[in-house]
C-alpha cells in the first residue's frame, strides 16, 4: 500500500508540472494580453475627435518591461509558477486592482 501511495506522488509531479505549463502557454498565446488592452486605451484615450492616435515604440517598450514580457519564456513561467504558489494573482488587467480583491468582491 505504502508503494502505491509513493508511487501516486512521484506521478502526481510531472502531472501538476504538465498542467501548470499548459496553462502557461494557453494564456500567453491568448489574443488580448494585456499589453494589446494598454495600448488600446491610450490610444483612445489620447484620440482627440475620433482620430486614432499611434502609441510609441518608448510607450510599448516600457509596458512589456512593466508587465515582464522582456524576459525569457523560461524566466517568465518561473515567476508565474513562484506567485501562483504564494497565492500572489497579480493586478487585474481589466479592473486596474489586485485579482484577490476582485474575487473576493463577487
Amino acid at each position: 500500500m505504502a508503494k502505491y501511495l509513493v508511487q501516486r506522488l512521484f506521478m502526481m509531479i510531472p502531472t501538476l508540472f504538465g498542467i501548470t505549463l499548459l496553462s502557461f502557454v494557453i494564456i500567453n498565446l491568448a489574443p488580448g494580453g494585456p499589453i494589446e488592452q494598454k495600448i488600446v486605451q491610450l490610444r483612445f484615450s489620447n484620440s482627440q475627435g475620433g482620430k486614432d492616435v499611434g502609441v510609441s515604440q518608448e510607450v510599448i517598450d516600457a509596458l512589456k518591461k512593466q508587465y515582464g514580457f522582456d524576459k525569457p519564456i523560461h524566466i517568465r513561467y518561473g515567476i508565474w509558477l513562484k506567485n501562483i504558489v504564494t497565492l500572489d494573482f497579480g493586478e487585474s488587467f481589466s479592473y486596474e486592482e489586485p485579482v484577490t480583491s476582485v474575487i473576493a468582491a463577487r
